[in-house]
C-alpha cells in the first residue's frame, strides 16, 4: 500500500515559482550592470564632446562661422547617439517583455500541469479509499 500524498500547498508552488523565476532575475540583474556599463560608456563619450563646445565658445569671437558648423555637427551627433541609445532601449525593452512573456506561457502551463496532477491524484485517493472499504 502506498502512502497517500498530500495535495501540494500555496507554499510549494510559491517555493516552485520562486524557483522559476530565479533565472529571470538573474537576468534582469546581469541587463542592469551592462546598462550600468553602457551608461558609464555614454558619459565618457559625452565628456570629450562637452570639452570641445568649451573649446569652441572660447574662440567664438574670432570665427563664428566655423563654430555654427562645429555646434551642428555636434549636435547631430548628439541626436544620432540619442537616437542609437533611445533605439537600444527599446530593443531591450522589447526583448525584456518578450522574455517576459515566455514566463508567464511557462507559469500558464505549470499551473495546468499542477492542476492535472491535483486531479490525478483526488482520483487515486478516491479509489484507494474505495478499495479500502472493499477490502475491509
Amino acid at each position: 500500500m502506498t502512502p497517500e500524498q498530500p495535495p501540494l500547498t500555496k507554499q510549494d508552488l510559491r517555493e516552485a515559482l520562486d524557483a522559476a523565476i530565479q533565472p529571470v532575475v538573474a537576468r534582469l540583474d546581469a541587463i542592469t550592470v551592462r546598462q550600468d556599463a553602457s551608461d558609464g560608456r555614454l558619459d565618457a563619450a559625452i565628456q570629450p564632446v562637452v570639452a570641445r563646445l568649451d573649446a569652441i565658445t572660447v574662440r567664438q569671437a574670432a570665427s563664428d562661422g566655423r563654430l555654427d558648423a562645429a555646434v551642428q555637427t555636434l549636435t547631430a551627433r548628439q541626436e544620432a547617439s540619442m537616437e542609437a541609445f533611445t533605439h537600444n532601449l527599446s530593443d531591450l525593452r522589447r526583448e525584456l517583455m518578450e522574455y517576459l512573456r515566455r514566463i508567464e506561457n511557462r507559469t500558464e502551463r505549470t499551473e495546468i500541469n499542477v492542476s492535472a496532477l491535483l486531479m490525478e491524484t483526488a482520483g487515486m485517493s478516491k479509489s484507494l479509499s474505495v478499495l479500502e472499504r472493499s477490502d475491509g
